[in-house]
């Protein structure tokens, strides 16, 4: 990641969330069906992004699912930002978390989400 938790790209007042997604099985063809429409969304998003990419199969051979780091308002923003990712309204996706970060163990001027194990 090419950020410290000094200079991440994040909005004071906003908290930070991992969403971590898992493929439906043989889900290469609809990914590439979806694939222009889901760079575009992701192209208006960019501002929230602290970083994103695939996960991989154990080989690397293949990607199995995705990871984004987002910086947003609250819970409700970041799913509301989710649930407008084609690949998300296309079905690519068997399964998703949403998990509060922050760097490490690092408390800084920004707020802490109270709901966030």
């Amino acid at each position: 990641m090419p950020y410290t938790w000094r200079d991440c790209p994040r909005v004071e007042g906003n908290v930070q969330f991992l969403i971590e997604a898992m493929d439906n099985d043989d889900a290469d063809a609809l990914r590439e069906e979806l694939r222009a429409e889901h760079e575009a969304y992701q192209a208006t998003q960019k501002d929230l992004y602290i970083t994103r990419g695939p996960l991989l199969s154990d080989d690397g051979e293949r990607q199995i699912g995705s990871l984004n780091l987002i910086d947003v308002p609250d819970l409700a923003a970041a799913k509301a930002f989710w649930n407008g990712e084609p690949f998300v309204t296309g079905g690519l996706f068997k399964s998703v978390n949403f998990y509060g970060w922050r760097f490490g163990r690092v408390m800084d001027r920004y707020k802490v989400d109270p709901n966030i194990p």
